[in-house]
């Protein structure tokens, strides 16, 4: 009697020599005393290829969350979580990194807020409002929310000089900025009002408070009057279609700051250099540093180590110069080590900002 498709598992043969991983996978009845491979016709038991398919399964996840979380190579990040999600569409966990990935992909001139809340609402409404746990489902809207905040102060501080703003393009862009911000949060508060009541834990109500009182915030700031460098004030005339945003500039002037840094968007007549587009942070500096700044210190340390214990053993004249090049050598090894710390240090605080 054939076993029911349903009750089959995913399983993985570590024998194939198929570069593409999908060769690799095949669906096996657990409780079977062997099991084949479809492809290399290789004699298996159906629980270690059941393992060894969770194995494979937690080593691209584990591949997806050091882009995402360590590197912040979030477009490469984004494509790895696509591609477990193509290979098991089963795991909750891959579609949290797919969203937060997206959302960090992010830039200055253009954001993918509104397409990460469009998937929100996708998945909670096929998947995450039915899980078991919760919990999990508070970390990752959690996760998301910071992400916006993190954008929001990054791109204020981005854009702004004593309080004011770069000029009428930054001040339309921290406006157009500050309503998608506020779409996305609404859609955050919105699963968190389906998913869960007032009866739930006290720590959950205290997020949705929060959430809901931090919109407000954002929408009194939609209101406001903004002033920029050359004492221009604008503020928002009206918003096209649920999406454009249109500002005025105010009559009254005020006192134009007499320094300050000339930037634009785009490449234009007007003075000042091109804005970056980088707003989340980069850490492949740190990364970089990190991995070579380990081997100098063993290099520097051996090296120092070697000098000394020659002089030592040889008994050479150059006693002071050999003593010296190995204190600095040995000088530069802790350096190196203190350096290798504090990046690893600020690599940890970036990690458990969004991890």
């Amino acid at each position: 009697m054939s076993k029911d498709v349903s009750s089959l598992k995913k399983a993985y043969c570590p024998y194939c020599r198929s570069e593409n991983e999908l060769d690799h996978i095949f669906s096996v009845n657990p409780d079977a005393d062997v099991c084949y491979c479809p492809n290399c016709m290789r004699e298996l038991k159906p629980k270690n290829a059941i393992d060894d398919y969770n194995y494979f399964i937690s080593l691209k996840l584990g591949t997806a969350d050091r882009l995402l979380y360590r590197d912040t190579k979030f477009y490469d990040a984004y494509c790895e979580y696509g591609h477990v999600l193509e290979i098991d569409s089963t795991v909750t966990r891959t579609r949290f990194g797919r969203i937060l990935a997206l959302t960090y992909m992010s830039k200055l001139r253009k954001t993918n807020f509104a397409q990460a809340s469009l998937l929100l609402e996708t998945d909670a409404e096929q998947h995450f409002r039915k899980m078991k746990d919760q919990n999990h489902y508070v970390k990752f809207l959690t996760k998301m929310n910071n992400a916006l905040d993190e954008y929001y102060t990054r791109l204020n501080k981005k854009i702004t000089f004593k309080e004011r703003y770069l000029g009428e393009e930054f001040v339309d862009l921290y406006f157009t900025r500050l309503y998608e911000i506020v779409k996305a949060k609404k859609v955050i508060l919105n699963e968190f009002n389906k998913s869960y009541t007032k009866t739930e834990d006290e720590k959950t109500n205290r997020l949705i408070k929060e959430l809901d009182k931090d919109i407000l915030s954002l929408e009194k700031m939609m209101k406001a009057t903004l002033v920029s460098v050359d004492g221009s004030q604008y503020k928002v005339q009206t918003i096209v279609n649920n999406k454009h945003i249109l500002i005025e500039k105010l009559f009254d002037q005020l006192p134009a700051l007499n320094h300050y840094p000339k930037r634009k968007l785009e490449d234009s007549d007007k003075k000042g250099r091109i804005m970056k587009d980088l707003v989340y942070p980069d850490n492949s500096h740190i990364i970089a540093l990190i991995r070579g700044s380990l081997p100098l210190f063993i290099f520097f340390f051996l090296s120092s180590a070697a000098s000394i214990v020659y002089h030592f053993i040889t008994k050479s004249r150059l006693k002071i110069l050999l003593i010296v090049g190995g204190g600095a050598l040995l000088l530069a090894g802790i350096i190196t080590l203190i350096l290798y710390i504090v990046w690893k240090s600020q690599l940890s605080k970036r990690r458990h900002l969004i991890d």
